[in-house]
């Protein structure tokens, strides 16, 4: 039975899941202390992030009891952003990467090429069918010369499904590309007036577009002696800073950019613009956020000796534990085609990486 939410309807975790524990690296999540006044009711909501694990995967337990209040951290990482934004060159330099564009001209090329020998397979399968059927059945090698214009036409109806899958391996990763571009894009532009919009935006938009921009972010295990918590950010998506593209800033061993860094005396920066965003624009699902197919390939054959999956495979995983994308483009073309199916060794690998992704 679902838990039906009955307080703080409008309160999301915003960093929940993101936030890494110090040391071991395991996710910190969002919690809430709520206590009864002794008069009757109950005192104002505490939210904090935590370590929610006992135990670790080595089966030692968890020595990490730190609880981070959730709008010191929350804000922090908003300012950081804000600082990011309302640098002098961002804008620029943003509005650069926008225009730039992955070149997918040898994957389409690449495609164009399968598309034309898959014709090319089509019509040599149907001559070889009418030959089967102009054989002369009174002929005495016509039992023969059926067997091998048949195995010739089973042939081409295998070569056929391996081009057509090899089709639908490309199709998948210039989706994704093109998915990713799009989703990159939007960021941009959010971005370029981050610090005009990021205050108008609910709990839940604040939540979702934190998921979709920033992979992980580590702590400190307490406060350094100038203030600061926040040890390293890591992007998903490559930023324009101080005339450097960036994907994640670390503040170990003193390396950061100093006029980002400092966020121990944070100031209330109040914006009133009138703005909707929908955040659904972002077009990426939350299992597709997490991991991208190459990701995925590269986990499995970090652990599994160099086990190499398709895209095809992963999307019958993902299929199979519901992981819906916005488009399958795994299909067969015909329903006649031959689709192999993921041997249960690497579908058991791809389950693995799903679950290390948190995506099943």
């Amino acid at each position: 039975m679902k838990r039906v939410k009955t307080h703080s309807l409008k309160h999301e975790h915003i960093l929940t899941g993101i936030l890494k524990r110090p040391g071991c690296g395991a996710n910190m999540y969002g919690n809430v202390n709520r206590k009864r006044h002794p008069k009757g009711g109950t005192y104002r909501d505490y939210f904090y992030y935590a370590c929610k694990h006992p135990t670790g995967t080595t089966g030692h337990k968890c020595d990490y009891h730190k609880q981070w209040g959730q709008d010191i951290v929350n804000d922090a990482v908003a300012e950081l952003i804000k600082k990011m934004v309302t640098s002098p060159d961002f804008e620029k330099g943003i509005r650069e990467k926008i225009a730039a564009r992955v070149d997918t001209s040898e994957l389409e090329q690449e495609l164009d090429g399968l598309k034309k020998k898959m014709r090319q397979l089509e019509v040599s399968k149907d001559k070889i069918a009418i030959q089967m059927d102009n054989l002369d059945v009174t002929d005495s090698m016509y039992e023969k010369k059926y067997d091998d214009l048949q195995k010739r036409f089973y042939d081409k109806y295998d070569e056929m499904a391996l081009t057509e899958n090899h089709m639908d391996e490309i199709q998948s990763r210039l989706a994704h590309i093109r998915r990713k571009q799009l989703s990159g894009d939007r960021i941009y532009n959010f971005l370029i007036a981050f610090d005009k919009l990021y205050d108008k935006l609910s709990d839940a938009e604040k939540k979702e577009f934190m998921g979709t921009f920033v992979e992980s972010i580590e702590l400190y295990p307490e406060r350094l002696e100038n203030g600061k918590f926040l040890k390293h950010i890591h992007f998903r998506f490559p930023v324009y800073y101080n005339g450097t593209v960036i994907d994640d800033i670390s503040w170990e061993n003193g390396s950061t950019v100093e006029t980002v860094c400092l966020l121990s005396k944070l100031h209330e920066a109040k914006h009133h613009v009138s703005v909707t965003l929908d955040m659904d624009e972002m077009d990426l699902t939350a299992a597709e956020s997490k991991a991208t197919y190459e990701e995925i390939k590269k986990y499995v054959a970090e652990h599994y000796e160099g086990m190499k999956v398709s895209n095809l495979y992963i999307a019958q995983v993902k299929a199979k534990y519901g992981i819906i994308e916005r488009e399958n483009y795994n299909l067969p073309k015909s329903g006649d085609a031959k689709q192999p199916q993921c041997p249960k060794d690497k579908e058991k690998a791809i389950e693995d990486a799903l679950r290390y992704f948190q995506m099943k």
